[in-house]
């Protein structure tokens, strides 16, 4: 490169920068989640999964990866139970059906459950 091209210099560095930027992104697609395993959730809309946690002091059940908290009085396998009924009998493993609500987490993306059925209970 000719030192007396400021031209073909600064070309040459916004190149560099660009190619270095190429690399970096370019995996940040790896990084997603395929469509195949997402599934949008919606205000009255169903999801299934195995949970993978409870939280009985927060009152957050995360299924799958995603965080969920439980209504005041919820529809359980049938019946109407409270938070706390529901929480205690909830166990990590158990595959598990919910009708979904509004957000309640916008931080999390915590979406409220409605209604919440043990597949294997």
């Amino acid at each position: 490169m000719n030192e007396k091209n400021p031209k073909a210099r600064s070309l040459a560095i916004v190149f560099a920068f660009s190619l270095v930027a190429l690399l970096v992104t370019g995996n940040s697609t790896a990084e997603e989640m395929p469509d195949s395993e997402y599934q949008m959730l919606s205000n009255g809309g169903e999801f299934s999964g195995t949970v993978n946690s409870v939280n009985a002091e927060q009152g957050i059940v995360v299924i799958d990866d995603r965080s969920f908290v439980l209504d005041r009085i919820v529809q359980f396998n049938g019946g109407t139970w409270s938070r706390e009924q529901v929480l205690k009998r909830l166990q990590t493993g158990d595959s598990v059906e919910i009708e979904v609500g509004q957000i309640v987490d916008p931080s999390r993306g915590a979406r409220l459950i409605k209604s919440l059925n043990v597949a294997n209970k």
